[in-house]
């Protein structure tokens, strides 16, 4: 004789959903296993706009640089003939003459240190994000294993 267990429509309810233990179980990895995705598409997204930012931030330490070697040349050539007919005159001149090159080597240096620590900066950040996304790959990984 089969007897047929009737199930209440609460049962059968908490049946269809997979409320059981285990259902509970596997909803939850489900959950955290999209909430690791979510974070890899956030830290990808973070990504793009810093490479972006920082695409825009070389391109403008690199026009500076241009622009303070120019300014280096210029210093050097900026001799004005009527400034350094006396000898007294030429030693004054001399003092401003290096006063200007050595400002505009500090300007060259200057924007080529940015420039230097910007790239490093890029490099830390590429290296922390490809951490992280590898940090929830390995979680994604053991979730699903």
């Amino acid at each position: 004789m089969s007897t047929k267990v009737k199930l209440t429509l609460r049962e059968r309810v908490v049946a269809f959903l997979k409320l059981t233990d285990a259902g509970r179980i596997n909803n939850f990895f489900d959950s955290e296993t999209k909430s690791c995705k979510v974070q890899i598409k956030k830290l990808e997204s973070n990504e793009k706009q810093f490479d972006l930012q920082s695409e825009i931030e070389l391109e403008d330490l690199e026009r500076k640089i241009e622009d303070a070697e120019g300014a280096v040349d210029d210093a050097y050539l900026n001799v004005d003939p009527e400034k350094i007919k006396t000898n007294a005159e030429k030693d004054a001149f001399a003092k401003v003459y290096w006063s200007r090159i050595k400002s505009a080597d500090g300007s060259l240096e200057y924007y080529k240190e940015q420039h230097i620590e910007k790239l490093k900066e890029i490099k830390t950040f590429k290296e922390d994000i490809a951490k992280q996304i590898k940090a929830y790959e390995v979680r994604i990984e053991k979730l699903n294993s």
